[in-house]
């Protein structure tokens, strides 16, 4: 078990990135869910896909399908951001605000304990293999590092 900001889980949740860390957010609770520390870009929207789950298993207030549930503030946070023109100081101030506001409705603390899937229920992919078959072949050209001497 590990504490995340609800920001984190929400976002995996959701599909809203509302992570307070961005990106980094979702990488590092995804990493910590799946104990794969070598995830891809090309790799996060698979595995939150199988982390998904097991997250709405954790806080299932958050995903009851009432009428005043998530998915209405949910709607109000899409539209609140439509309407910031492209300005990420205001996008990432709202962001926060509705994760607060998330937070206070279903008396949840701002950091979230989440538990690590099970055993089998994370597909480790080799991230080259697996940009080969999103995209083809002939698209993917590793490189290799090659270390400096000095």
């Amino acid at each position: 078990m590990k504490l995340f900001h609800i920001g984190d889980v929400l976002s995996i949740t959701t599909g809203r990135l509302v992570s307070p860390s961005h990106m980094d957010g979702v990488c590092s609770i995804l990493a910590f869910m799946t104990g794969d520390d070598n995830l891809f870009t090309h790799a996060l929207p698979r595995v939150a896909d199988e982390c998904k789950p097991w997250l709405r298993v954790q806080y299932p207030q958050l995903f009851a399908n009432d009428w005043r549930g998530l998915a209405l503030m949910i709607e109000a946070l899409d539209k609140a951001c439509k309407e910031t023109q492209g300005d990420k100081k205001l996008l990432d101030d709202i962001c926060q605000f509705w994760c607060g506001e998330v937070a206070r409705t279903y008396k949840l603390p701002m950091e979230i304990p989440v538990e690590a899937i099970g055993e089998g229920m994370h597909l480790r992919i080799d991230p080259v293999e697996e940009a080969k078959a999103m995209i083809g072949d002939d698209k993917v050209i590793p490189i290799s590092a090659i270390e400096r001497r000095d």
